[in-house]
């Protein structure tokens, strides 16, 4: 899936880990250029193809920030997921290429940590 095309850098070493129900997006920092800069905005996709929904979560932190942190759908239990990033510069002019980062599926042990109880 691509949400969004165009010249402003995608992240490096982008990864994805995941703890009391939030997945959390890290990246690396870059030097910066006419199409890289640290107040870039960061956009994230997170779609759940099971239940047909993104969630999207759009110019919340700044490429300098290297990491944010979105809560995941408690309905997402035993669904796997996947997520997407890509930057756009501030004032919104320049978009950049999205990039696909990963899947994840969400299981029961997780469930049970956030939400004390396990779904029946």
């Amino acid at each position: 899936m691509v949400y969004s095309r165009g010249h402003v850098v995608t992240p490096d070493g982008i990864q994805i880990s995941s703890a009391e129900g939030k997945i959390t997006f890290t990246w690396l920092p870059q030097k910066q250029s006419t199409y890289c800069q640290f107040t870039d905005l960061a956009s994230f996709l997170v779609y759940n193809p099971e239940k047909e929904r993104a969630v999207i979560s759009q110019g919340k932190v700044n490429r300098y920030a290297q990491n944010f942190a979105m809560e995941i759908p408690a309905d997402h239990l035993g669904d796997t997921v996947h997520y997407y990033i890509s930057f756009a510069s501030a004032n919104g002019k320049l978009q950049g290429d999205s990039l696909y980062v990963g899947e994840k599926r969400w299981g029961n042990a997780l469930y049970f940590a956030i939400y004390g109880r396990k779904k029946h």
